[in-house]
């Protein structure tokens, strides 16, 4: 997962905490037998998962100077394979 933010107007830096906690809503730190969250992360307090999902992908975050739609502050990119049989939905 390749992620390019871009900072909102009148902000000097990208919102990195608020990607986090969008992040692990659905690809939380969790031990998925006890439902804990091990590792929160961001400024804010953690919110619940609303999914658990036992893929975490790797990732990578970094801050560009613009992204190709005027108003978007966050790209994302992601490789995705599917086992043998699985039919997308």
């Amino acid at each position: 997962m390749r992620v390019f933010l871009d900072n909102a107007p009148g902000t000097t830096r990208a919102d990195y905490a608020g990607w986090n906690r969008a992040y692990l809503q659905y690809f939380a730190d969790t031990d998925l037998t006890m439902g804990e969250t091990l590792v929160p992360t961001g400024t804010a307090a953690p919110a619940a998962p609303l999914v658990r999902n036992p893929a975490r992908p790797s990732r990578f975050a970094l801050e560009v100077a613009i992204l190709p739609v005027p108003g978007w502050l966050v790209e994302v990119e992601v490789d995705a394979v599917y086992p043998a049989g699985v039919t997308p939905r």
